[in-house]
C-alpha cells in the first residue's frame, strides 16, 4: 500500500512540477492527512505511543529540513509538502528516526549530484538534462529544477532500501 500511494503521489507531483512548475495542495494534502491518520490510529489501538512521540519528534526533524530548504531557495513549498507526504509514509513502515535520517540523506545526495553533474561538462552529455529540467530565462523560477525529481528519487531509493530489509529498524 505504501509503494503505490507514494508512486501515484509522486508521479503526479512530477507531471504537475514539470509542467506547471508548481505542485497543488490537492496532491499533497490528502494524501499527508490520511497517512497521518492511519499511524495514529495504529498507534493508539495498538497502546504504542513511544512509536508515535518518535514518529512526531522525527515528522519535526522533517518539517526543520523543510524550512532550512525553503528559506536557502533549493526549494518550494510543494516540495516541502511532498517531502513530507514521503516522510509520513516510509516513516509508517520504517523505524522513524532512521526513515527520516535516511531520506533527508539520501535527498541531500541526490540534490548534489543534480547540482553538479550539469556543471561536470555543460557542453555534451548534460545539454539535454539543461534543457529539459532547467527552465532558462524563468522569471517565475523558484528553484534551479523541479525538487519533485530530487524526492522522487530519494524516496525511490527508500523504497527499495525498505524491500531489501535495509531499514535498520527497531
Amino acid at each position: 500500500m505504501v509503494g503505490s500511494v507514494l508512486f501515484f503521489v509522486m508521479a503526479c507531483s512530477i507531471v504537475t512540477d514539470l509542467q506547471e512548475r508548481r505542485i497543488p495542495n490537492l496532491i499533497t494534502l490528502p494524501p499527508m492527512a490520511a497517512g497521518l491518520w492511519i499511524v495514529v490510529m495504529m498507534a493508539s489501538f495498538q497502546h504504542h505511543f513511544e512509536y508515535l512521540a518518535m514518529y512526531a519528534a522525527a515528522f519535526l526533524v522533517a518539517v526543520g529540513f523543510c524550512f532550512l530548504m525553503e528559506k536557502g531557495k533549493v526549494w518550494s513549498a510543494g516540495d516541502s509538502k511532498l517531502f513530507l507526504v514521503a516522510i509520513v509514509w516510509i516513516n509508517g513502515v520504517v523505524f522513524p528516526p532512521w526513515g527520516t535520517t535516511l531520506l533527508i540523506g539520501s535527498t541531500l545526495l541526490i540534490h548534489a549530484g543534480m547540482t553538479l553533474l550539469p556543471r561536470i561538462n555543460e557542453r555534451t552529455l548534460f545539454r539535454f538534462w539543461q534543457t529539459a529540467f532547467f527552465q532558462q530565462g524563468s522569471s517565475t523560477r523558484k528553484c534551479q529544477y523541479p525538487g519533485s525529481l530530487c524526492i522522487a528519487a530519494a524516496s525511490l531509493f527508500m523504497f527499495v532500501m525498505v524491500l531489501m530489509g535495509v531499514e535498520g529498524g527497531g
